[in-house]
């Protein structure tokens, strides 16, 4: 005959069984992972030593860690996950794209780099740049797409004028960028050849077509809003 197992070794077994599965996901957490990956392996190793009822030493199968030492490991493959993503998202930023992608991320960067507790100078995957450096690095790359959004605009402006909405939308989102980058109008022209006071004198011109009276401002720089823009 064969003899029942306890209730006790059933649930002892059924404990292992957790714990092994922890193990599993913490060595499925290999340096690399990305953020969403390390998120999600991390709550389930979580999850199973909780209902285990173990603490993160029992991630250490020979038995000589700590829980705190193992946490530290585990906190430290999480971190490298979230470094991998902010890394991935300052090489997008090399290419050019539209501003309200790149506020996007800007902020899961920054959110990313936070979650890792580490600097701009993790950004750089040489490790030989300063924390200043790579900041600097990202601002240029930030203000290259805010201008790229804005020439964007101004080119789409030219092909809409006549339509009032269009017209002071456009020239809206077009000094939005220009502020953000800290840029002048003389960006707009893909030549280099015109000056800021001179493509302030075109927008003017569009925004008379489309019914929009403006005076002509002081100055042709950023800081001299269209009208607009001020409302």
């Amino acid at each position: 005959m064969f003899k029942r197992t306890s209730n006790t070794n059933q649930e002892e077994i059924k404990r292992e069984m957790k714990i092994n599965r922890a193990r599993e996901y913490f060595a499925m957490l290999s340096p690399g992972k990305s953020k969403v990956e390390g998120e999600g392996l991390s709550s389930l190793i979580k999850d199973c030593l909780e209902a285990a009822g173990v603490g993160y030493e029992a991630l250490d199968p020979s038995g000589k860690k700590t829980g705190q030492e193992m946490l530290s490991a585990l906190e430290h493959r999480c971190r490298e996950g979230y470094i991998k993503e902010a890394q991935g998202i300052f090489a997008d930023l090399a290419t050019t794209r539209f501003s309200d992608i790149v506020e996007t991320e800007i902020e899961l960067l920054e959110k990313a780099l936070k979650k890792a507790k580490a600097g701009y100078e993790a950004l750089d995957i040489s490790d030989r740049k300063v924390a200043a450096e790579m900041k600097a690095e990202l601002d240029q790359r930030v203000k290259k797409n805010f201008i790229y959004s804005a020439c964007s605009e101004w080119d789409a402006l030219s092909k809409f004028q006549g339509d009032r909405f269009l017209t002071e939308s456009f020239l809206s989102r077009i000094e939005k960028r220009l502020k953000a980058a800290g840029a002048g109008y003389e960006v707009l022209d893909p030549t280099g050849k015109k000056s800021a006071e001179t493509i302030e004198k075109e927008a003017r011109t569009f925004l008379s077509n489309a019914g929009v009276s403006r005076p002509a401002s002081r100055s042709g720089s950023v800081q001299q809003p269209l009208d607009c823009c001020s409302k």
